[in-house]
């Protein structure tokens, strides 16, 4: 084959936008839906919000990590992002009420989850729960409902 010096070879395709991929951990990928925004910095650029155009959640999860790949398209016209920068990323969602409880305060029968609350007249009484999942903090388990 022969190359001309009028034949493009190669094209670069620029830095924006660009393509950030994040790996999502499988016990929270649920909370990613369609409507879901996010929001990314890097540690560069703490004061900048990056905008993100549009994301994919990729098929399939990596068996050693456990991870689902999200894949974003970013503005980047100043060029802030540059390959390889790590990036904080945030999945914003609605709030629900919820309760954080000692891990240990947790009964779980096999069939469902209790804990053990006190009613009006001073009784302790189990009552059925339901745990967050993902959500678990330095031994401490988040109830999704039922624990009020």
């Amino acid at each position: 084959m022969n190359i001309a010096k009028d034949n493009v070879v190669a094209k670069i395709q620029g830095m924006d936008p660009v393509w950030v991929t994040a790996a999502i951990p499988e016990s929270i990928a649920w909370l990613v839906k369609d409507a879901s925004q996010f929001t990314l910095t890097v540690p560069a650029r703490p004061d900048k919000t990056l905008t993100i155009r549009k994301w994919t959640l990729l098929p399939g999860v990596d068996a050693a990590t456990r991870t689902l790949q999200l894949r974003l398209e970013v503005d980047n016209a100043d060029e802030a992002l540059k390959p390889g920068m790590n990036a904080w990323l945030q999945l914003n969602t609605a709030s629900e009420p919820m309760l954080l409880i000692p891990s240990q305060a947790l009964i779980d029968t096999g069939n469902e989850q209790r804990v053990i609350t006190v009613d009006a007249d001073g009784r302790f009484v189990p009552k059925r729960v339901a745990v967050f999942p993902g959500i678990a903090r330095r031994h401490r388990v988040t109830l999704w409902s039922g624990g009020r």
